[in-house]
């Protein structure tokens, strides 16, 4: 009624959807891959005589181009715990800044280079996203001008508004 060939090609679809739906029945639920907690990180540079650099993590290069003055990142996915950043010069081995940062799971940062390049020291800053009021606006100010006194932030106009007094370098 078969032909040979047909039940060869029967048999071995048969065999393989019964091992496919038994090695499905040996899975634990304790087996799955735990996601790796991440961090969410981005860079700037706020150095105002600070050559172009290199951001180092853990010994990797992160830029693939020189990270020049008044350069931002978007932010990045980093590992969470502890981490070891280095900014250098352009393809060197020396540091302007050797520093270790810890990163908590689902929490953002920036960082910022700042200061003269003789003093270049990290600022990390824990970010809040908040969603302002309908007509509203949000901003973070931080007085990164190393040799300015300190500032006040106001808006201009008819109605002006103090937004920050007396914020001294790195305040924000």
């Amino acid at each position: 009624f078969f032909s040979n060939k047909f039940l060869k090609t029967a048999s071995l679809i048969l065999f393989s959807v019964s091992s496919v739906s038994l090695t499905s029945c040996l899975d634990k639920e304790g087996d799955a891959v735990e996601p790796t907690p991440v961090a969410y990180v981005r860079f700037y540079h706020g150095a105002p005589d600070a050559p172009d650099f290199d951001i180092l993590v853990d010994n990797q290069r992160l830029n693939s181009q020189p990270f020049k003055y008044n350069n931002y990142s978007n932010y990045l996915r980093f590992s969470t715990g502890s981490r070891k950043f280095k900014f250098t010069p352009v393809n060197a081995a020396n540091a302007y800044v050797d520093t270790t940062l810890t990163f908590k799971e689902n929490k953002l940062y920036s960082v910022f280079a700042v200061n003269r390049l003789q003093n270049m020291e990290i600022l990390a800053v824990k970010d809040t996203v908040m969603t302002p009021a309908a007509g509203k606006a949000g901003m973070r100010i931080i007085h990164l001008s190393p040799d300015a006194p300190a500032v006040d932030v106001a808006t201009t106009g008819t109605n002006s508004t103090a937004i920050a007094a007396d914020l001294e370098f790195k305040e924000h």
